[in-house]
This record gives structure tokens, sequence and C-alpha cells, in this order.
């Protein structure tokens, strides 16, 4: 708790309207509300975070029927990613690509679908075969 700081709240108020929002969409202003003020306050280099940030803000736009600037918060959460991803991460990031079918007929969003499955690592799936998102 002694590192827990005012950004690190908002994230994860950002986090709890996002998971609300895919039950009751209204929630995702106040998901984007507080992924915004997350972002604005992480300036410590503390990279995950910031990028779970950036994905609460792509999966609310995409929930909110804002596919261009859900396009936006995920490709800086998919260039920000590198060595500084975990399980969580790549969780939160099949979550948001979950949230991107319904979105695949616009142009840029099925090459950010493409993107994504590139960049999430091989997973065994049932009988040994490797599965992505």
């Amino acid at each position: 708790m002694q590192t827990f700081k005012e950004e690190d709240l908002y994230g994860m108020q950002a986090l709890a309207y996002r998971t609300l929002a895919e039950f009751e969409p209204g929630a995702s202003a106040h998901a984007q509300h507080y992924a915004e003020k997350a972002l604005a306050l992480r300036v410590d280099g503390r990279q995950r975070s910031k990028i779970f940030d950036y994905l609460s803000m792509a999966s609310a736009c995409f929930i909110a029927d804002d596919p261009e600037q859900a396009d936006r918060y995920a490709r800086l959460a998919l260039v920000s990613m590198g060595s500084n991803s975990s399980h969580r991460t790549w969780d939160r990031l099949r979550q948001m690509y979950r949230l991107t079918a319904e979105y695949s007929g616009y142009p840029k969003i099925q090459e950010l679908r493409e993107e994504i499955k590139l960049a999430l690592p091989k997973t065994k799936g049932r009988g040994g075969k490797n599965a992505q998102a």
C-alpha cells in the first residue's frame, strides 16, 4: 500500500467501470473518465500500469461504440507492451480483443485484430495445439 498512488486508484476505478460496462454500457463513460485521469497522472515510469489503463480505455471505447478512439488506445497498449507484459497484461488484451469482434468489418480494426493475434503469446490449447486469441 505504500506505493499505491492516486493514479492507481483511478486505474482500478476504470477497470471496475469497464467491467460493469459489459453489462451496463452506460458505465463506459465512467471507465473512460477514470482511465483518462490515471493516464494523466502516470509519469513515474510504471509502464505496466499504464498499459492496463490503455487497455481499460480501449475496451471502454469499444463498448461505447467509439472504435476509432478504441483503436488509438489499443495501439498505444500494443506498442508499450514489449518487456512489460505479464499474464495479467495478456488476459486484459484478450478481453479487449473479444470486444473488437463487433467492429471486425472496419479495415483499421481488422488490422488491429491481426496485430493483436501476432502479439499474443502462443499457449497450449486442448489437445496440445497452439491457441491464441
